[in-house]
């Protein structure tokens, strides 16, 4: 994970989000909540120890969105130096701290939401536990909520269901999904995601 694959598709104030560039992702099954990898691979700022090592499972994602959390709050890495080689070297001790000047203004909360992102493995959160800690809670706003909601509803919806939506998503241009959005936030009155029946026939009817 790293910052330079999320992309906005306009420059809109609104753009959609993109996620890019799976060459090195796995699948991941949560039924036996490991996976195992062994391939030396990714973008030295983001990556952590025991992926230089050979040896890692999806904790890895964990260490790359500390990296990523403490680049959005302060503007600089954690780990850097003149050359890979330098910056891997910091990532091996994982010493880091938090003097830069802009960290003056973050709070202790997200300060140890990284330490627990960006420290050894038996020590590192899990992707619950981030979502759980006081400082998440707090930075997720109702809408985030919604999203990861909508997604889980996907999730267990019936493969009919996720055909029909994988063949209207891949059918459809940018901008007709694009403008199908704002039609649906138009209809939803309340802002909550859903089009109930009043909602719906009022939307109709406009």
């Amino acid at each position: 994970m790293k910052p330079e694959n999320f992309l906005l598709l306009t420059k809109d104030e609104n753009s959609p989000i993109k996620i890019i560039d799976f060459g090195l992702s796995k699948i991941f099954d949560p039924a036996s909540q490991k996976v195992s990898m062994e391939t030396k691979a990714g973008t030295p700022y983001y990556i952590s120890p025991e992926i230089l090592k050979g040896n890692y499972d999806q904790s890895c994602d964990i260490w790359s969105m500390g990296v990523i959390l403490y680049i959005l709050l302060c503007g600089v890495p954690p780990f850097y130096g003149d050359d890979d080689s330098e910056i891997l070297s910091m990532i091996k001790e994982g010493d880091y701290n938090f003097e830069p000047p802009e960290f003056e203004e973050v709070s202790e909360s997200a300060k140890d939401l990284i330490r627990h992102m960006i420290c050894p493995l038996k020590e590192r959160y899990t992707s619950e536990q981030v979502l759980q800690h006081p400082w998440a809670v707090q930075a997720v706003d109702k809408h985030m909520l919604l999203q990861l909601e909508l997604i889980t509803i996907y999730k267990g919806s019936s493969n009919f269901k996720k055909m029909i939506l994988t063949i209207l998503a891949s059918k459809l241009s940018e901008n007709e999904i694009s403008f199908l959005g704002q039609v649906f936030n138009n209809i939803d009155k309340n802002k909550d995601g859903i089009l109930n029946l009043q909602e719906l026939i009022e939307g109709l009817e406009e």
